[in-house]
């Protein structure tokens, strides 16, 4: 094959990610194989203590607030024990003021921190479910011949980041899942809590991607991506991502590794922790909270606070409290649903960069259960139906599939 045309990058970025390589601080380097990555000194923020509330109701009220939005924030970065308890304790705090002045709870200003509430609450629990260092990258896809001409990386989300080549040098469709297996793609999968700390390899003289790129991951694994043709080798390269941090990318173009492009590792707390932190927002003393907040929620009728409220309430299996009886006749009229949906079992979430779909809240209500027997009978029978024969250029001369 003949070196191909140096193509533009088209790999996606995601805002909350860092980019590590050309065009921004090093922290890793093109080297000659004694150069070693230079890991930034992330200076991290010291937990003060938060200062005692201090003046009218309104004014504690919104003190609360800003203190929710920062415990939120951090725990979006990077969960830790003592924050989220402080988040709860917080939470609780706005509960009883609403409770004990009603003025202050019909107000806007409550209105407005119920809102906060709601995000320091989910930000807790979900922290509390998740798995320990969860993985952003599901499985890494690679593609060699005389030099590496396609990796992939899939996002848990479902989305793919990076670049495969055809021969000539143009970039493929990664979504396209035959045409990456057509240019001798491999998948390898990445186990549970597992994710990429490191990315070495060489550079390849003759344009592609790179010549060869080997992975690195917390559990141990290498996972090795290389081609077969010495000549092209070139000169070495070695990443690491900061601490804290995994990799989901890795910048190569016209035989050149440019960089990496990393995210904060969603969850930091350990099993025992987690256990721990769900006990205690499952705690009785939590559940008084639910009904001041309720309260103020329903002031305006069933709105989109009421349904944040409630769904993350029923994600929290509280939406048998007494304050939601008839809360979810009401959401489901809100929503123009049938009568025999179950609401108790939809929750909100939110939607990923790239789904072109849009919403007020950015949100919308998901459900995912097992299909009995006859359910799955009836599904199969329905994409049977419609099921059409039917020879595609991507098919590469393979046997057309008989059903699905």
């Amino acid at each position: 094959a003949s070196a191909p045309v140096c193509c533009a990058s088209t790999m996606g970025c995601n805002t909350s990610s860092s980019v590590v390589g050309v065009g921004s601080d090093f922290r890793g380097r093109e080297d000659d194989g004694s150069q070693r990555p230079q890991q930034a000194e992330e200076k991290e923020e010291e937990e003060e203590a938060p200062a005692d509330l201090s003046g009218p109701p309104s004014s504690q009220l919104m003190q609360l607030s800003q203190r929710l939005e920062k415990w939120t924030k951090r725990l979006a970065k990077a969960a830790k024990e003592s924050e989220a308890k402080k988040t709860i304790e917080d939470c609780k705090a706005v509960a009883t003021l609403l409770s004990e002045d009603k003025e202050l709870a019909s107000s806007e200003e409550a209105k407005e921190v119920l809102v906060r509430v709601c995000q320091a609450l989910a930000s807790v629990w979900q922290a509390s479910q998740e798995e320990d260092g969860t993985s952003l990258v599901t499985r890494v896809c690679g593609g060699t011949g005389w030099a590496v001409h396609g990796l992939c990386f899939e996002l848990k989300d479902g989305r793919r980041l990076g670049r495969f080549l055809e021969n000539n040098g143009s970039d493929m469709d990664l979504p396209n899942e035959l045409g990456l297996l057509g240019r001798g793609g491999k998948w390898h999968g990445l186990a549970k809590g597992e994710h990429i700390i490191r990315v070495s390899g060489y550079n390849c003289r003759n344009g592609y991607l790179c010549y060869a790129v080997t992975l690195y991951t917390n559990m141990r694994q290498a996972i090795e991506i290389s081609a077969q043709h010495k000549e092209w080798q070139g000169s070495s390269f070695n990443y690491t991502a900061p601490k804290g941090e995994q990799i989901i990318n890795v910048y190569l173009n016209n035989g050149t590794c440019k960089g990496i492009q990393t995210q904060a590792t969603p969850n930091n707390l350990s099993h025992d922790q987690r256990r721990q932190l769900a006990a205690l927002m499952l705690a009785p003393q939590v559940d008084e909270m639910w009904e001041p907040l309720v309260k103020v929620a329903l002031q305006d009728g069933i709105g989109s606070q009421a349904k944040y409220l409630f769904h993350l309430a029923c994600s929290m299996k509280k939406h048998t409290l007494p304050c939601f009886q008839q809360f979810s006749h009401s959401i489901s009229q809100f929503h123009n649903s049938p009568s025999y949906w179950d609401n108790s079992i939809l929750e909100s979430i939110k939607i990923d960069e790239g789904h072109r779909i849009t919403t007020d809240d950015g949100k919308v209500l998901f459900s995912e259960r097992k299909l009995s027997d006859q359910e799955l009978a009836l599904m199969q029978k329905l994409v049977d139906s419609s099921f059409v024969r039917r020879y595609t250029r991507d098919r590469r001369g393979e046997r057309v599939s008989g059903g699905v």
